[in-house]
């Protein structure tokens, strides 16, 4: 199975961020998916900390921030308003980061969420994941 974590809930755009690639149960694996894109001990994402936060099931798929003075910074945790796909045996199904667990949402729904403004879309995902 492939989840395609993609940030949503601050950004201007939506941003996929991370793919992960997992065998098993859907709803372990979207626990899963959050928990391997979490800043906890430092970035889930920058290379030099991925031992502390990563796992090697993810793939950073967007390039990371380099600021004006040239360090490089990682990634933001996933959160609530955040969206995953889901792909497995010929199927795909959306979920929204709910304020506990996901909630699934369907194609219409993730294609009107993403098409909202950051502010828009940030209480429209809100109100989804309640």
């Amino acid at each position: 199975m492939k989840i395609t974590v993609i940030h949503k809930a601050f950004e201007d755009k939506p941003l996929p961020i991370a793919k992960i690639t997992l065998k098993g149960d859907v709803d372990e694996n979207l626990e899963l998916a959050f928990k391997f894109t979490q800043n906890i001990m430092d970035s889930w994402s920058h290379p030099e900390f991925r031992d502390q936060d990563g796992d090697d099931s993810v793939e950073v798929l967007a390039p990371l921030k380099v600021g004006k003075d040239g360090k490089t910074f990682g990634h933001r945790s996933t959160s609530v308003g955040d969206i995953m796909i889901v792909e497995q045996n010929d199927k795909t199904e959306i979920f929204v980061v709910a304020s506990v667990g996901f909630k699934k949402i369907d194609t219409l729904k993730m294609i009107e969420l993403l098409s909202m403004s950051r502010d828009e879309g940030m209480l429209a995902m809100y109100k989804e994941a309640i």
